[in-house]
């Protein structure tokens, strides 16, 4: 709660699960990009059932491979 430009940023990695987390911004942060971003070089990223808020590039950014979205509710 309250992260600054991003709630999680991976890089690189692989094999991750994000899973029941609250994951958000200040309200009214025009600095805050989004609950979630990866890049390219990350692989099988599973993010399941979070609250995550939007931020200017929206509420989950995801450049990885074979990534799983599921459950999440955008407040």
């Amino acid at each position: 709660i309250h992260a600054r430009t991003r709630a999680i940023r991976l890089s690189g990695c692989s094999t991750i699960r994000v899973a029941d987390c609250t994951l958000r911004g200040p309200a009214n942060d025009s600095d805050y990009r989004a609950a979630v971003t990866t890049d390219e070089r990350c692989a099988h990223v599973l993010l399941v059932n979070n609250f995550v808020g939007r931020g200017r590039d929206g509420a989950i950014v995801l450049a990885a491979s074979n990534s799983v979205v599921s459950g999440n509710v955008e407040i």
